[in-house]
């Protein structure tokens, strides 16, 4: 039984064992056989938010930088933040130019003695910052961080402003420096990751991005040399002595497992110079290390404290796992000594609606279990480093990733944008460098043929940066790529000893710009199980033993994880496995598909799956004749179904016509001849039309019907009256109807599973019980689907059984849905639950159901959110927020709490059907933050 740590005795007995002469020896680790608990003193670093509080200006602002400019009329808002709420399908027409953020602050008494420093995440994408009306520094890159020193210009005890003026338009000198009207995604603007205040004693371990050194500053631990029975952990840290004197300090670092136990420590001590720095290495022995994997994702924690004359002075955390990784041509990729297929997916960018890139880090936490509770083992983060929080989430999770820098499709020959570009490099591993789930390290500009001399740079940097030879650049586009980069892509490789990595498959080759891989859930059925197939079909093929007849092809990730907007095209990328709102289509359940059964984990979803991919809908024939409006046969959106002035002046005409589909709407001549009608569907109550227009208009909608039963109508227009009692005609015209449809009804029933067996049941008796599919486009798929013939219909359910020796272990129902009439409304909380700190959101789902709670795939149907308590809508009608058009049955919204703790309570509604109503609670956030002035 591990027995509580007495910190005294520990400090006491590591300090004996060091040997300050010789930095960087390996002292005895004498607590590490203890296991005891670890206990952290309080020294005077303090990490204080500074999101919230912000004044904001869209647009430029001379005088802005001064102290005294007034910005009360500026709008106060909180980090992250972008600079203008954009509709869901934006394209490229994202706000660009100029935004002014102002912050206020009192330097308090504890500032005093203190070294100040300020560290941006994310700002788009040149950055000017000013204190108190001085310019600290100039930032140009939108996806690294950097950090200023305020110390010298702070105010002591009284009000200092933080001034920060963004551009994101154009650079051409700021990778990946092309124009966004040709880029594949957005460059949406503002302050759109963390801010942080860091209050340290001038003898402190330094940040990793401001101290600027190669492999150095803060803390870097590497695990070079690793067995079953120890581990070395090496750790750098750089310490920096701001004060004038020297300083004698004590580091004293301590490796805790995930029980909180010490399993390694040591202690050395140094001379730093003042107004200087220095690096201690230190290499520390882990018995019996618990190394990280995707499927066991061990990680450690390494505290590394300061000590001068026997007092704290500093304390920083850094977590890490202990594994090695090679990259080879002949074996592909090997961690902790096995080979090990990558398999994954871009993540597609880290695009929400309304917000752009400003997510929170809850919801890029969220985003990467998303991502892994797809199956998936490998993410590339493309095309830029990700938020830490999105590495954090990777780190726990298992999920490996390759860190890529800004790049697509753009070289620019002048030596700065070269010169950001090495930056870019160097600064996402410095900050990324302690990341177990870096695995790869993407250092070439994305689909963009480079100079040989830039491409070996950039590998030598990070060579450079990450020296122990567990530092792997991947790269491509180059006539040396093979030979200059540890890493190649396996879709052009050139002849070397790189490794092979296929770094996007499964959207381009199935039609470019109009992929079929590119679907939506309103798309239907169908067209998400031809995605699916051409997803399936791609990584079989590319899994073909002997493809590479020289290589073992380390892995592959598929295009993409998320839909997301671009530039290039107004039309929103929908290649991913979920949607923007992160709902999932078929394909994410067919990737679900392929992990494994075995694993079964408490902290993911994980273990037997099976899925129908079916929505279980009455297949339909073609329309039947309709009186005066010839053959009606449903194809999609169908148009033009009639002809001009089809009905007579004569009270009480009617016509009829048979339909398909769940709403539909008529599109009218309206023009002075009078007419008036009324419109029923399948006998009921009609509804008066009224034509009638001084003037003529052209193929106007002049009704649309209620949501309506999946399955065949009729509907009924009678002639009822004229709008002009005096005129001769009473003419009414139709140009055509569009009907909402729920698309076709697939001919098979496909269910995706990582069982053995799947047994298939209609209304509970069963019809069939298959193994896996077999033939070209299965042979290589770890899991391949399960395709059944569909049953003759009978509304009501399928069920699925999952069966993995002789026992079910899953099971997935379907059932028929019946007439819509109610909104059930449910919450999609990241990390399940919602922090009250003005950032944080959700995802609100408002599903069209029927009475057994069953989905019904209409899409177009308005649906209204209305959010009372401690959250609020992001968004609104300007930007096509509220209401919003469902899509195959759902509508969703986003929900941003307060910096009140409560209940939040959301409430949506659409004509004829009943409302639903969610609520959920928001908890305090335990952040601490710069207090508002």
């Amino acid at each position: 039984m591990s027995q509580p740590f007495d910190r005294r005795r520990f400090l006491i007995l590591s300090a004996a064992a060091a040997t300050p002469a010789l930095i960087g020896a390996s002292a005895p680790p004498a607590a590490a056989a203890d296991h005891r608990l670890f206990d952290a003193a309080p020294t005077p670093r303090a990490e204080l938010s500074l999101n919230n509080g912000w004044r904001f200006l869209r647009g430029d602002a001379p005088g802005a930088e001064q102290s005294a400019f007034a910005d009360g009329q500026w709008q106060a808002v909180d980090v992250p933040h972008t600079a203008r709420l954009e509709p869901v399908g934006v394209g490229g027409h994202n706000y660009r130019g100029i935004a002014w953020y102002r912050r206020h602050f009192v330097a308090g008494p504890d500032y005093r003695g203190r070294r100040v420093y300020v560290r941006f995440e994310g700002a788009m994408q040149v950055a000017r910052v000013w204190l108190n009306g001085v310019l600290l520094g100039e930032h140009q890159g939108g996806f690294t961080p950097f950090v200023l020193d305020l110390t010298d210009r702070l105010v002591s005890e009284a009000e200092n402003v933080l001034a920060v003026r963004l551009d994101n338009t154009d650079n051409p000198l700021v990778p990946p420096g092309k124009p966004q009207a040709q880029m594949d995604f957005d460059y949406f603007g503002g302050l759109y990751r963390d801010v942080t205040l860091t209050l340290v004693d001038p003898l402190h371990v330094s940040d990793p991005v401001f101290a600027g050194k190669v492999a150095g500053g803060g803390v870097f631990v590497t695990t070079p040399v690793v067995t079953a029975a120890s581990a070395s952990v090496v750790v750098a840290t750089d310490v920096r002595n701001d004060a004038e004197a020297a300083a004698e300090v004590g580091v004293v670092s301590t490796v805790v497992d995930a029980a909180g136990r010490v399993v390694a420590a040591q202690t050395d001590t140094a001379t730093v110079a003042g107004s200087g720095d220095r690096a201690i290495a230190q290499t520390l022995h882990v018995a019996a290390p618990a190394l990280w994997s995707p499927d066991a994702p061990s990680l450690y924690t390494l505290h590394t404290e300061l000590h001068r004359s026997g007092v704290p002075v500093d304390h920083v955390v850094t977590r890490f796992g202990i594994r090695t990784l090679a990259w080879t041509k002949a074996d592909g990729f090997v961690l902790n000594g096995r080979r090990l297929l990558l398999s994954g997916t871009n993540r597609g960018h880290q695009e929400y609606p309304y917000v752009g890139h400003a997510a929170p880090a809850a919801q890029q936490r969220r985003d990467a279990r998303l991502i892994k509770e797809s199956g998936a083992n490998f993410v590339r983060s493309a095309h830029y480093p990700p938020h830490p929080a999105f590495l954090d989430a990777c780190d726990e999770l298992g999920l490996m990733v390759m860190d890529s820098i800004p790049g697509w499709q753009n070289w620019n020959d002048d030596p700065r944008f070269r010169e950001n570009s090495y930056n870019d490099t160097r600064t996402m591993i410095r900050r990324d460098r302690n990341h177990p789930s870096v695995v790869l390290w993407e250092v070439s500009l994305n689909e963009t043929a480079v100079p040989d001399d830039y491409a070996r740079r950039q590998v030598a940097i990070t060579h450079a940066e990450y020296p122990s030879g567990q530092g792997f650049a991947y790269g491509g586009n180059t006539p040396d790529t093979g030979t200059v980069f540890d890493v190649q892509n396996a879709d052009t490789p050139t002849p070397g000893p790189a490794a092979l990595l296929y770094r996007e498959y499964g959207d381009w080759s199935f039609g470019g710009e109009n992929s079929t891989s590119r679907c939506t859930r309103a798309d239907g059925e169908q067209a998400m199980l031809l995605a699916a197939a051409n997803k399936q079909q791609t990584y079989s093929q590319l899994l073909t033993p002997g493809r590479w007849p020289d290589a073992t092809l380390a892995g592959i990730a598929t295009w993409s994880a998320v839909d997301y907007n671009r530039g290039l095209n107004q039309r929103t990328c929908y290649s991913g496995l979920v949607d923007l709102f992160r709902i999932p289509k078929f394909v994410h359940h067919f990737y679900r598909s392929q992990r494994d059964p075995a694993v079964v984990r408490p902290d993911v979803a994980s273990g037997p799956m099976v899925h129908i991919a079916h929505w279980w809908r009455r297949p339909y024939t073609n329309g039947t004749q309709g009186t005066g409006l010839g053959q009606f046969a449903y194809t999609g959106v169908w148009r033009s179904i009639g002809q001009r002035n089809a009905f007579t002046n004569i009270l009480g005409n009617r016509v009829t016509l048979a339909f398909r589909g769940n709403r539909i709407s008529l599109h009218g001549t309206v023009n002075s001849l009078n007419g008036i009608g009324a419109v029923s569907i399948d006998g009921g109550p009609e509804a008066d039309v009224d034509y009638y227009s001084a003037t003529f208009v052209d193929d106007r909608t002049v009704w649309t019907s209620p949501p309506l039963t999946q399955g065949t109508h009729t509907l009924s227009l009678r002639v009822t009256g004229r709008k002009n009692p005096a005129s001769a005609n009473t003419w009414i015209s139709l140009v055509g109807a569009e009907v909402s449809s729920t698309t076709p009804v697939p001919e098979q029933i496909k269910v995706f599973s990582n069982c053995d067996r799947v047994r298939l049941y209609q209304d509970n008796t069963l019809l069939e019980e298959r193994s896996p599919d077999t033939g070209a486009n299965t042979a290589n798929v770890l899991r391949p689907p399960f395709t059944f013939a569909r049953p003759a219909h009978v509304p009501g359910t399928l069920r699925a059984d999952g069966v993995i020796a002789g026992q079910v272990v899953a099971s997935h129902t379907v059932r028929t849905p019946g007439r819509a009439e109610r909104l059930l409304v449910d919450v999609d909380l990241p990390e399940g639950r919602l922090l009250a700190d003005g950032v944080e959101f959700a995802v609100v789902r408002a599903s069209i159901v029927d009475t057994a709670g069953t989905i019904t795939p209409v899409t177009g149907e308005p649906v209204t959110f209305t959010v009372t308590g401690a959250g609020r809508l992001i968004g609104d009608a300007s930007i096509a927020a509220n209401p919003v058009p469902a899509q195959a049955g759902i509508a969703a919204g986003l929900v941003r709490s307060t910096h009140q703790a409560g209940t939040v309570t959301v409430t949506a509604t659409a004509a004829g059907l009943t409302a639903g109503h969610a609520s959920f609670q928001t908890l305090p956030s335990a952040t601490v933050s710069v207090p508002l002035v």
